[in-house]
């Protein structure tokens, strides 16, 4: 992944550093892809529970968050395999842009947890 400009991003973790990177990348005009359930999703391909740091980082940053349906992944890419299977197909579905909004007296915490909400009905919307 390093080969294609990505960087590991352990949201949940103690280096701050990725996210400064992040940040950064943002604010200079670049795009971050996260995958807010914090790797492979579970596998019937329903969704696991989102984290927090794309919306944090949303926030942050003033940016829209694109919501993308991956439909298939888990059968292309079961989380018991080491490689992908070869001749599967995907469906990628790109959603509107989602402007994300901290409400006036609402905490930081409070916000990602509405909006992750959110963004999961979106994204669950197309599987």
């Amino acid at each position: 992944m390093r080969s294609f400009g990505a960087w590991p991003l352990q949201l949940e973790g103690v280096d701050p550093a990725p996210i400064r990177l992040s940040l950064q990348w943002i604010r200079e005009g670049g795009a971050v892809v996260i995958f807010p359930e914090g790797g492979r999703g579970n596998s019937d391909g329903s969704l696991k529970k989102f984290k927090a740091g794309a919306v944090r980082m949303a926030l942050e940053a003033g940016v829209p968050i694109l919501p993308v349906t991956i439909r298939g992944g888990h059968q292309v890419w079961p989380n018991n395999f080491r490689f992908p299977r070869l001749f599967q197909s995907v469906e990628v579905i790109y959603h509107p842009l989602v402007q994300i909004q901290q409400c006036e007296d609402e905490d930081t915490r409070e916000c990602a947890r509405r909006e992750n909400e959110r963004l999961a009905a979106i994204v669950r919307s197309a599987l």
